[in-house]
């Protein structure tokens, strides 16, 4: 705990939950050894002062790395993932890890967009791990317009230096040996058979649409929470805050920017390491909203991407029976 007080110079009980984060995550990648006890100690000694000082601890503990992954490749010789975010638990204990610096009495959760596209390996896989517990876990999903997503996740992909002609990318989906793959924006969206096969398995999952939770993000996250079953839960001032940006830059002079925040190059595969995950999001948090501007979905585009969508939705349409759901359904189909 001196140690953390030096390293921030205040007091450990000052720090908000990503710094915390930040510092734990900087204490495993120094580790030159298989022990952990010096993280360990670390979150025993936060717990304490914790207890001493009357502070509450918050109901739910999502890991610090933000996707984990794990359930949808465990027990496979090759990872699906990109080579870029191949960092993920490969093994239970290396997951387990991740939920380390949990407090006593909290929930512990994650969340990872793989999970609906490879469902099936995913569900299989908890099964394996969970056996005959796997039924009471709680998942939340939120599904948006697959129609925005697609072309969402294919500008985001292009701004990582993937193809750029949309159409020529979207007929490199359609080989079979792409059909798998975790970017493959067009089958990712085919919702239906995602949405019964999780229903099917787990009788405590709650489906949100996104432009419920752009509306009112307060009263989704608090659903949410209900649901799990937390109370007393303050939300953060940052709830709204948007984290990643997808388009191409305001003009010119922002383009070097651009390349050295939103794709790989030398530079900063070199500086990575030397700067905590929070901070990275910050700055590319913040100079992402001052030099990118969104990128309209061309009309040729659009119709393209309704015309794959169609039948999925209208299959979408009759798993719901809330009339509000149902509602933003149809205008993706519209």
């Amino acid at each position: 705990m001196a140690t953390m007080a030096l390293h921030f110079n205040c007091s450990p009980l000052e720090l908000d939950e990503e710094q915390i984060l930040d510092y734990l995550h900087h204490l495993k990648s120094q580790s030159n050894t298989p022990s952990s006890s010096y993280f360990k100690h670390t979150v025993y000694g936060l717990r304490f002062s914790y207890k001493v000082m009357g502070m509450e601890q918050k109901g739910v503990f999502m890991p610090s790395l933000k996707e984990p992954h794990f359930f949808s490749y465990f027990g496979k010789p090759v990872s699906p993932l990109p080579s870029y975010i191949r960092s993920a638990p490969w093994n239970l204990e290396d997951y387990l890890t991740l939920f380390e610096s949990a407090m006593n009495g909290q929930l512990i959760g994650e969340a990872s967009v793989s999970y609906l596209y490879y469902y099936r390996e995913t569900i299989e896989n908890i099964k394996r791990v969970y056996r005959d517990n796997y039924s009471q876990l709680k998942c939340i999903a939120i599904l948006r317009n697959p129609v925005e997503r697609a072309w969402s996740l294919y500008v985001l992909r292009r701004q990582g230096g993937w193809e750029a002609d949309f159409f020529k990318f979207a007929q490199q989906l359609e080989m079979p040996s792409h059909q798998s793959d975790y970017y493959n924006f067009i089958r990712s969206g085919m919702y239906s058979e995602q949405v019964k096969a999780y229903r099917k398995n787990f009788p405590y999952i709650r489906f949100f649409m996104f432009e419920e939770f752009k509306a009112n993000t307060d009263r989704v996250v608090k659903e949410c929470l209900d649901f799990l079953g937390v109370d007393n839960i303050v939300l953060p001032g940052n709830i709204n805050k948007v984290y990643n940006f997808a388009g191409i830059p305001k003009n010119r002079l922002f383009s070097p920017i651009y390349d050295i925040l939103f794709r790989e190059n030398a530079f900063k595969s070199l500086i990575k390491p030397l700067i905590p995950s929070g901070i990275r999001l910050k700055i590319k948090t913040d100079l992402g909203k001052k030099i990118i501007k969104k990128e309209k979905i061309p009309t040729d585009v659009k119709k393209y991407l309704r015309n794959k969508f169609d039948q999925d939705l209208n299959l979408l349409l009759t798993l719901f029976d809330d009339s509000h759901k149902k509602k933003i359904i149809k205008s993706w189909i519209e």
